[in-house]
């Protein structure tokens, strides 16, 4: 038996290592928010959207794994699916947007590639989002 009671409490504290990576996952997560509100990202709307989207969860992942704000993190932890989701879906309707997944090595050449990708972004951001409503329902019924 490892003596833990289930509760929040003595043995809940961080550990280093958790706090490091929390420090990075909040820098990482300052930096793309930080891009979108100087005006450093390219693009129209959809990329500040899309920057903000993953910037905002970072961050707030960065404040859970050190301990703090959990209660808020949790609340706002459907964005990140939520970005996803809204990637997927700019991607089906846009194929052409899919372009800023092209890498010299693996460039996506045609509409279905991109449509196949909206397909995948779209597919695991409604998941991620079905998955956290179920989880907060079984919260709620505790």
């Amino acid at each position: 038996m490892s003596g833990r009671t289930g509760r929040a409490g003595d043995d809940e504290r961080p550990t280093i290592g958790l706090r490091l990576f929390g420090f990075v996952l909040i820098a990482c997560g300052l930096l793309c928010l930080v891009r979108v509100t100087t005006g450093q990202v390219e693009g129209d709307w959809r990329s500040d959207v899309l920057w903000s989207g993953l910037g905002l969860p970072l961050a707030l992942a960065g404040l859970a794994l050190n301990g703090w704000a959990l209660a808020f993190c949790a609340a706002l932890a459907w964005t990140f699916p939520a970005t996803i989701l809204f990637g997927g879906l700019v991607v089906l309707v846009d194929p052409g947007y899919a372009s800023f997944l092209d890498s010299t090595r693996h460039p996506v050449g045609s509409g279905w590639q991109a449509r196949g990708l909206g397909v995948l972004f779209t597919a695991v951001g409604a998941a991620g989002l079905a998955g956290y409503y179920h989880l907060v329902r079984a919260a709620r019924r505790r």
